[in-house]
């Protein structure tokens, strides 16, 4: 019998090893937005509490993310906030009218939203819980996270997204004229920036909204994502095509999260199906992106694949945007891009085009003698 009992802890021992005992699903996922962390921001500025606690998980030093349009037509983008918020929630730059989100996909869960802007309406649509801090503009993160609090102790819900819009409305403000007097305008790197003091206070709220979940007995059932939905120019704000606008950190920690890992790369597409293959969950119907299986425990992955189909559709994008100047029609815009799922369902044939476009783009503007 002794024998018996020994042989199946064995068993059990050698297949969690080789990544066979499924991992449980953690009581909840946070989706946890600081406004315009660019991708230099947690180094170069010095976030002790986010750059702490990358030793619990997976760091991702580039994730590229929309250029921030805002499309003007209501009927082919029929959002308040830009690009990068409804592809965030939807897992594709395939934006159409009534696609479903990830807050959709948790059923019966309950799911919540809590952040200070009112810019973010349309992507609320399917959460259980939507709270705006009612500022203007919207500056202080405090009420922010103590009511991520509350609804997490009164309703406790799978899915949380909370947006701190503090830092990149003090990296916008700080790019107006006016500040113009001031030592810091339109450089987010100065020490004294709008920007640098308000990334230092979200910094802050995070260390010690972790805290609160580890003091409460949640920290250990909670799956934390915390990143952005668009990154900051150096002179402050996202302008479209801004270098800093479309680049963002990103760091994942919590059970079935490998830890101390850095990679190099992910897209935010990728957060959604994440989320999903977290919960054991079907992704939005429309979804593209990919798991970041890299940073799963058991997952047998640490490659990550050399496609980078966003980073190479922003710098088409941008390249378009330059020679603009000398070739006057141009032939992907910020309007187009909403429409791109008219044209293409998939991101290869979406970046070769615009890589094409690009080409020969170049090709008029410097000709073949």
């Amino acid at each position: 019998m002794v024998r018996f009992y020994y042989l199946i802890v064995s068993v059990i021992f050698l297949f969690a090893n080789l990544g066979c005992v499924e991992e449980a699903v953690p009581d909840r996922t946070i989706l946890f937005g600081i406004d315009g962390l660019h991708v230099e921001g947690p180094q170069r500025i010095g976030l002790p509490n986010l750059l702490k606690l990358k030793e619990r998980g997976c760091y991702y030093k580039a994730v590229y993310v929309p250029l921030a349009a805002h499309p003007k037509d209501p009927n082919s983008y029929p959002h308040t906030c830009s690009v990068g918020n409804p592809v965030m929630m939807t897992g594709t730059v395939f934006i159409r009218p009534g696609d479903k989100m990830i807050q959709h996909s948790f059923g019966d869960k309950k799911t919540a939203f809590v952040l200070n802007s009112k810019s973010y309406l349309s992507i609320s649509k399917g959460f259980d819980i939507y709270y705006v801090v009612e500022q203007d503009p919207p500056s202080d993160d405090v009420p922010v996270v103590e009511k991520a609090k509350e609804i997490i102790e009164k309703e406790n819900p799978a899915f949380m997204r909370v947006h701190l819009q503090g830092s990149g409305r003090g990296g916008y403000d700080g790019s107006t004229d006016k500040n113009k007097d001031k030592s810091w305008y339109r450089n987010i790197w100065h020490p004294d920036s709008l920007y640098v003091r308000r990334m230092k206070k979200a910094d802050r709220l995070l260390g010690e909204f972790v805290q609160w979940l580890e003091s409460t007995g949640r920290l250990e059932k909670t799956v934390m994502i915390i990143t952005s939905d668009n990154g900051q120019a150096d002179i402050g704000g996202h302008p479209p095509y801004a270098a800093g606008s479309s680049t963002v950190a990103m760091l994942i920690f919590g059970p079935g999260i490998q830890k101390g890992r850095t990679f190099d790369y992910a897209e935010i597409i990728d957060i959604v199906p994440t989320i999903a293959h977290i919960h054991k969950i079907s992704p939005p119907e429309n979804c593209k992106g990919r798991v970041l299986l890299e940073s799963i425990v058991g997952s047998g992955k640490d490659a990550i694949p050399p496609d980078r189909y966003m980073e190479r559709l922003n710098n088409a994008l941008l390249e378009q945007h330059k020679l603009s100047r000398t070739v006057q029609e141009l032939a992907v815009t910020i309007e187009t891009i909403a429409e791109w799922h008219k044209r293409f369902d998939d991101m290869k044939s979406l970046v070769e085009y615009c890589e094409k476009i690009s080409a020969d783009m170049k090709a008029v503007e410097a000709p073949v003698k």
